[in-house]
């Protein structure tokens, strides 16, 4: 599915369900599916999961999260007024839903295995090459040491 037409999508069934003060985001999540953050009033979608799914699979999850936005914070997460709720505006299988099935699995790991790294970095005097998907806090303010030849000042860069 695009990005867009989740987008369309998303926006479509949380105003059907009165959520007119909530927005969607579209983050890198790896392990999560779906995220619903009642301090910013958004719902999260993981760019991965939204490019690796069919329509239905992505409404569910949609639903999923309005779910517990409608129950609202003080509830169990996944307790039974959640499931009652779940079920009521259109979750198919709410004990369940927390769930993906394998063919989207292993879709979303091609997707992951097929992607390159976003961050290099390239050490000169023995050439050992590193990469990561994430730039972490060490790695933005720190200068790296080679591991091999323990050469220091090498920088991040993006690939």
């Amino acid at each position: 599915m695009k990005i867009y037409e989740a987008k369309k999508l998303a926006y479509k069934l949380m105003s059907k369900h009165g959520l007119f003060d909530w927005h969607l985001r579209i983050s890198s999540m790896k392990r999560t599916l779906g995220l619903c953050n009642y301090r910013k009033q958004e719902l999260s979608l993981s760019r991965l999961y939204v490019e690796a799914s069919p329509v239905e699979a992505i409404e569910q999850t949609i639903l999923h999260e309005i779910a517990h936005v409608l129950v609202g914070p003080r509830v169990k997460a996944h307790g039974y007024e959640w499931k009652r709720i779940a079920r009521s505006i259109g979750v198919k299988n709410p004990s369940h839903a927390t769930r993906t099935c394998d063919e989207h699995r292993q879709k979303l790991a091609d997707v992951r295995q097929n992607r390159g790294p976003n961050y290099v970095v390239n050490c000169p005097t023995c050439g050992v090459i590193a990469t990561s998907q994430r730039m972490g806090k060490k790695m933005r303010t720190c200068t790296y040491s080679c591991k091999k030849c323990r050469t220091n000042g090498l920088r991040w860069e993006t690939a």
